[in-house]
């Protein structure tokens, strides 16, 4: 369900080396083994969880036929079909169960799970009477990302003829919220339009704690065991706003488009670590270091397509995203510029993807049962592709990132809504000598109450 933030920042290790030789005379020989000081990289906040428990049962295609508050983060032109004043939350429960694969010689299996309660959503939408055709604003917050982590590799790592054991650990919270204002008019009978604008607010708090252990130790240039622990805030902010569009066409057909063009948010970081070498009997320390840094990153253009066939008793549809990350950009300054061995220029061109986001899902009313049963499925590829600067190897993926989704609807008495929707899947990829499934469960419930 969450896309982990990429093994990437390279300023570290200009601070680390300073830092190491204010504090000690040595010079840490295991930094050349595990490069723990490039711990976790610049926020890409591709982690998609949804906006609302009809909309995700649904598989998230939302386009051409969300009918709710959450028209706000998927479609603004559709705010307009909102009949009444709603008011609107939902929160959702993840679970993520990672598991890695570790190590050329002996492979091992690992494995960790985190669970998580996130806000969801939390809207209201007020329609405004005209003379003709219909306007209505909406406003409120919402968590599309999410960015909750657990991971644990385990397993043999080489260097210099010498074969240590390896346990890394990464734990990871967070996510990104938008709070966001905006509208949908009816321009014609058939056509309507909106746009909305989002403060976009969140982050990520991460730690890391490694240790690797020599296997038959000797006496030579090379620690016999080494334990570091590196931590990592990140806070992003930015500004962004989407229009949309819907068409009703003949034969029950609906068309709807939206268009968020590029916005850059700004993202500081802070981080420290730690760490302690053993030799024999002699313990070499580096206490911890705390730095920090701010830079820019301008976002691509995404564009969402989506088209949506109802009756009385039967809804279908279908979303396709797309988003090209290979035109991102660093804006001011990069986490590299004093790392000459990375051109922060080409970066996103050299290391991610294109995009494309797809959702499929259907809604039927099961008239005896007064309850809406819904089905989808949704893919939604990581742009990131490596290579990773700490291992410089490139990533592939071996599964695309896939979930399955199913929900259930109810409308009591014409006022309240009740909605539940159940995600499951996830990917896998290969880097190296690691295998690892991102596997997550996801249970969203909203509420709405219509005046």
């Amino acid at each position: 369900m969450k896309r982990f933030l990429q093994m990437s920042v390279g300023i570290a290790a200009v601070f680390v080396a300073a830092h190491v030789n204010a504090q000690s005379s040595r010079t840490p020989e295991l930094l050349n083994v595990l490069a723990i000081n490039r711990g976790v990289g610049e926020l890409v906040p591709s982690g998609f969880v949804g906006v609302g428990a009809r909309a995700m049962g649904m598989g998230g295609a939302q386009i051409a036929v969300v009918n709710d508050g959450s028209a706000l983060y998927y479609n603004p032109a559709m705010l307009v079909h909102i009949p009444r004043v709603e008011l609107s939350g939902g929160i959702s429960l993840i679970r993520s169960n990672p598991s890695t694969t570790f190590g050329a010689i002996n492979p091992t299996d690992a494995s960790a799970s985190a669970s998580y309660t996130r806000l969801n959503n939390l809207l209201v939408t007020v329609p405004y009477p005209v003379y003709r055709g219909g306007f209505t604003i909406a406003f409120g917050a919402t968590r599309p990302t999410d960015f909750a982590y657990r991971s644990q590799r385990e397993g043999e790592l080489s260097h210099l003829g010498k074969s240590f054991v390896l346990d890394d650990r990464i734990r990871q919270e967070g996510g990104i919220s938008q709070y966001a204002i905006g509208f949908g008019v009816q321009v014609s009978e058939l056509v309507s339009l909106g746009a909305a604008g989002s403060w976009y607010h969140g982050g990520a708090d991460i730690t890391r704690d490694v240790s690797l252990v020599q296997q038959n130790p000797a006496v030579g240039a090379l620690p016999d065991e080494y334990y570091g622990a590196y931590d990592e805030t990140q806070r992003l902010t930015g500004f962004m706003f989407s229009v949309g569009t819907s068409v009703r066409l003949p034969h029950d057909l609906t068309l709807g488009v939206t268009v968020t063009p590029p916005f850059t948010y700004s993202i500081k970081t802070t981080w420290g670590q730690e760490y302690e070498e053993y030799e024999g009997d002699h313990v070499y320390p580096y206490p911890y270091s705390e730095n920090s840094f701010s830079y820019g990153v301008r976002r691509p253009w995404k564009f969402g397509i989506g088209a949506g066939w109802t009756t009385y008793a039967l809804t279908l549809a279908g979303d396709v995203w797309y988003e090209d990350w290979t035109q991102a950009r660093y804006r001011d300054r990069s986490p590299f510029d004093s790392d000459a061995s990375v051109d922060a220029a080409t970066y996103f061109e050299d290391r991610y993807r294109s995009t494309v986001r797809w959702h499929l899902g259907a809604e039927y009313l099961l008239p005896i049962l007064k309850t809406k049963a819904r089905v989808g499925y949704y893919s939604a590829p990581d742009p990131f592709i490596g290579p990773v600067l700490a291992t410089n190897e490139t990533i592939r993926y071996v599964d695309e990132a896939g979930y399955f989704t199913f929900g259930l609807g109810w409308l009591i008495d014409n006022v309240v809504a009740f909605d539940v929707a159940y995600v499951t899947g996830g990917d896998k990829y290969r880097s190296g000598s690691l295998v690892e499934n991102r596997n997550s469960r996801q249970i969203l419930v909203t509420t709405a109450f219509r005046f």
